[in-house]
């Protein structure tokens, strides 16, 4: 006998009604957004293309950006909320874990949001939106607060990528035990931190840390935040929605999606010794084409906004992602240091180019050893961890 999907009740389809209509929603704010920064040709003038870092100029101080400027927080949290709808109609383990999968993907994008913001590229108030980040962002999260994100990130990582003792990244990576010198299975093993104990040891301590690092009203207001999304979640959606909607991306899935996109966005270990900045920075970085199917997952779950064109963005960190794909483009059409060590890919390699994981383990693992920077040579003695999150 043919197939016949039960029938849905009352309560499932206002479920589904809702989660559709907060879809539309989110969709409809990201074309206004789309539409408010399409002109890219302005911008790719604007910055000349000839400078590491564009100046902040006007163009990135437009008169109504700081309402731009909390947009993609909302629509975030609106296909949040509906993923939720979503799962309660459908009421099944396997909707649960799509959920679990999908509100990851979009704290990854709160993620990303913020790091424009703590480079400033939102609007021309950098209080405004950081105050808008740690309201949307790090507060509901359990994240440092921006203005701790900006030492880390901006002042210790920008200035610094992939060298030892500076970048916090690579001391976290060392902590780990994530350093040249790995076994294939040991690296395999690596990508997978923070689903192990050692890695879900590092996300709660960190998180401990990031919470106790504010006093006073802060911590106050933090802890309501917090407290009051949870709540949210567990009220409108019950148990499931508070385990799978919040707590098991938060703690588990989203910490595994960030720790897989700070992995492949640079060339970690790589020898960058030339004395010269640009030549550097496309050392330590390269550009990474994600195309297809597979393209489209990464951009969504894994690197989202500016992580997908990342060496693009080290060089103009205060471009919004809007911009990113022709500055790109422009940059390996004009730059043949850019475009060096292009990869395709995140995981499979393709297209006669390494992946952004593939290239890595091959310098970490032995087989790229000329490529290995002199200070990288195994054995690696590990630093303290480092005890905030480095970006």
């Amino acid at each position: 006998m043919p197939f016949t999907p039960p029938a849905l009740t009352q309560d499932q389809l206002a479920d589904l009604r809702i989660a559709l209509l907060l879809f539309v929603i989110a969709l409809g704010l990201r074309l206004v957004d789309h539409r408010r920064y399409r002109d890219t040709a302005r911008v790719l003038r604007a910055l000349r293309l000839t400078a590491i870092q564009a100046p902040h100029t006007p163009y990135f101080e437009k008169r109504d950006d700081r309402i731009f400027a909390v947009l993609p927080y909302v629509w975030l949290w609106l296909d949040v909320t509906a993923a939720q709808f979503v799962a309660r109609a459908v009421d099944h383990w396997a909707g649960y874990l799509v959920l679990a999968l999908v509100v990851a993907g979009r704290f990854r994008g709160l993620q990303e949001v913020g790091h424009i913001a703590v480079h400033g590229g939102l609007c021309a108030s950098k209080p405004f939106q950081w105050a808008v980040a740690d309201l949307a962002f790090t507060w509901p999260l359990g994240k440092a607060r921006m203005a701790v994100r900006h030492v880390n990130h901006c002042r210790r990582h920008h200035p610094n990528p992939n060298r030892p003792d500076e970048d916090p990244n690579l001391i976290r990576f060392a902590a780990v035990g994530f350093v040249p010198g790995l076994s294939r299975t040991g690296f395999a093993v690596k990508l997978l931190h923070p689903l192990l104990p050692a890695g879900w040891v590092e996300t709660m301590t960190t998180l401990a840390h990031d919470l106790t690092s504010d006093r006073g009203w802060r911590l106050a207001a933090r802890l309501a935040v917090m407290a009051g999304v949870a709540g949210a979640m567990a009220a409108a959606f019950g148990w499931q929605g508070l385990v799978f909607g919040h707590l098991v991306p938060l703690l588990l899935i989203y910490p595994l999606f960030s720790w897989i996109s700070v992995i492949a966005e640079h060339r970690w270990y790589a020898r960058a010794d030339s004395g010269r900045r640009m030549t550097d920075e496309c050392t330590n970085g390269r550009p990474t084409d994600y195309s297809g199917i597979s393209g489209w997952i990464v951009r969504q779950f894994v690197s989202p906004y500016t992580d997908s064109w990342h060496l693009a963005h080290s060089l103009y960190p205060f471009a919004r992602w809007n911009h990113l794909p022709a500055i790109d483009a422009a940059l390996k059409a004009r730059n043949p240091d850019y475009a060096r060590h292009l990869s395709h890919g995140l995981l499979i390699p393709g297209r006669g180019r390494p992946s952004a994981l593939s290239e890595l383990r091959e310098r970490m693992c032995g087989n790229a050893t000329g490529d290995l920077a002199d200070w990288a040579a195994p054995p690696l003695s590990p630093p303290p961890l480092a005890g905030s999150d480095p970006a």
